[in-house]
Order: structure tokens, then sequence, then C-alpha cells
């Protein structure tokens, strides 16, 4: 089974569409049933044990998996289809009906509410927490049955109420999913982009530091560290307490084989600032020792 791409629903029907929806479409990746930190959860174990590079989810789970997950996050959209599939189930049950969900829902069913003309409250919520006192004021009023996801449908069923679940087409499903391929693609690119930067980087003879426009280090390759003796508790001023570094930080100013000593070594110093559409973004510093330019030059000369 291939676990780059992992899909996490947040009912047993919804992850039921979605594992039919992978067959007809003839791909096998893995489907988990969990919505909230569960969800979170899963994704990181996944993330850390299978590698996986992208995530397709749906609804207040998506939300939370943006959070606490920097990888592609991919979501189910909701669709006119899906509340007009929802709300003809539901005007079998009772002619008192809300639908309560997050904003990307809500937005849908307020353009299904104005095409249809047919009478539903509908309410945006922003947090898990609100769906019991949201509910609760709507029962109030007499609202008999709910529309919405996991949440909205366990705090209806905590509270005696009537509730369909909002799951996603089929199409929706099968968007999300080229969607996330695609994603996958770009990921894969972007890894082996990067990796060959860093070999790139760490196999030249000379020592490069990155660093962003505060001094922050972003990346020192292998050399660097040797030469400079670093750890990873060194900050940038530490590393070079040199004023032409803040110079080019500060100025944009680039400082071209400039000739300091460090721990009593004489080395040669390049500060060159990075520029991103007139905007100072960090610098790239690159150190050698004398003795290694000078050894080079006569191996050179020979």
């Amino acid at each position: 089974m291939d676990r780059s791409i992992i899909y996490i629903a947040t009912t047993i029907q919804q992850a039921n569409k979605i594992r039919n929806t992978l067959r007809k479409m003839n791909l096998d990746f893995p489907v988990y049933e969990a919505y909230g930190y569960n969800a979170v959860a899963i994704a990181k174990k996944m993330i850390e044990k299978h590698s996986t590079r992208v995530i397709v989810s749906r609804g207040g789970t998506i939300t939370l998996l943006r959070k606490h997950i920097n990888i592609p996050i991919i979501d189910i959209r909701h669709s006119f289809i899906d509340i007009w599939l929802s709300m003809e189930k539901a005007k079998k049950m009772s002619d008192r009906i809300a639908i309560v969900g997050y904003l990307q829902m809500c937005k849908v069913a307020t353009r299904y509410k104005q095409i249809m003309n047919h009478e539903v409250e509908i309410v945006t919520v922003a947090s898990d927490d609100e769906f019991y006192d949201v509910i609760s004021a709507l029962k109030a009023r007499g609202i008999k049955l709910i529309i919405g996801g996991i949440q909205a449908c366990t705090a209806a069923k905590e509270q005696g109420l009537l509730f369909v679940s909002g799951d996603a087409d089929e199409n929706a499903i099968e968007q999300a999913t080229n969607e996330a391929i695609n994603m996958l693609r770009i990921e894969n690119e972007r890894i082996e982009r990067y990796q060959t930067l860093q070999a790139i980087i760490n196999y030249t003879i000379e020592g490069i530091i990155h660093v962003d426009s505060k001094g922050s280090i972003l990346h020192i390759n292998n050399n660097a560290r040797h030469i400079l003796k670093y750890s990873k508790e060194m900050s940038l001023r530490e590393l070079i307490p040199d004023q032409r570094i803040n110079d080019t930080l500060v100025n944009g100013t680039v400082h071209v084989n400039q000739l300091i000593e460090l721990n009593g070594i004489p080395i040669i110093l390049n500060c060159i600032p990075i520029m991103v559409k007139d905007t100072l973004m960090g610098a790239v510093i690159t150190v050698q020792k004398e003795d290694d330019v000078l050894s080079l030059d006569q191996k050179i000369r020979r």
C-alpha cells in the first residue's frame, strides 16, 4: 500500500465513500477514521514512520491539521450536490432543519438556499467548542434536525435531535484525490531539488552559511561547521564576530574576499545579500581558510 498520501475521514460513511472512490480510480491509499486531535496524532505517526507527504481530509479537522502539521493538507470540499443530497434526505424526516458547520460548508449551503429557496437555517461556527451551544439554541427555537459534520451530529444526538451527516459526494473525493496526487508530484520534485542542492553545498570546498534577515542560521554546510567549529548553541554573532556581516544584513552591502582572523586562523570571508523584489531576505556567507586557498593556488600553478 502506498502511504505517501493518506486520507483521514471523520465518519465511517465518509471513509467507505473514499475507499469506494479510490477503488474505482485504481488507487491504493490508506483511509483512517478520526477527527480532532486523534486525526493529528495519526498524521504525525504516518509522517514519522512512513514518510507521508500529503494528507486528504475534510471539515474542521482540516483547520486543526493545518495548525499542527507542516505538509500539504488537501480539503475534500463541500459541494452543491453534498448539500442537495443531505437536504433531500432531511426533508423526509422533518421540516424544521438547520445546517451547522464551518465556513466553507455554510457558504455552499447559503448558495443552495438562494437557488432552491428551501426553508433551512444556516449557522457558521469557528471552533468545535461552539457546536453544543449553537445546537442547543437552535433546539430552543424549534429546530428538529441538524445537518453537519461529525461534531454537529454528535452534539445533535446528545440533545435528542435528528441529524443527517453531510458527507462528500464521489466527485468531490475524486477532485481532492487528483489534487493530492499533483501535490505529491510537486513535493517529490521539491525534495529532489533540495537534496541535490544539499549535496552540492555539502561537497563544495568553501564553508557556506545561509542566514535570514535577522541573522538566524537557516543552513550551514559541513565545511563551515568544520572551519568555524560550529555547535547548535552558537549564534551567527558568536560564530563570526565581524561587523561586515551586520552591514550586509542591514544595508545589503556586498563584501568579497575579506581577510579576517577567527580563533587565530586567517579566514577569507564573503558576505552576499539575498534580495527578492528589492527586499533584503537574508545573506549567504562563505568562509575559507587562507592556507587552503594558497595551497590550492600552488597546486594549480604546479
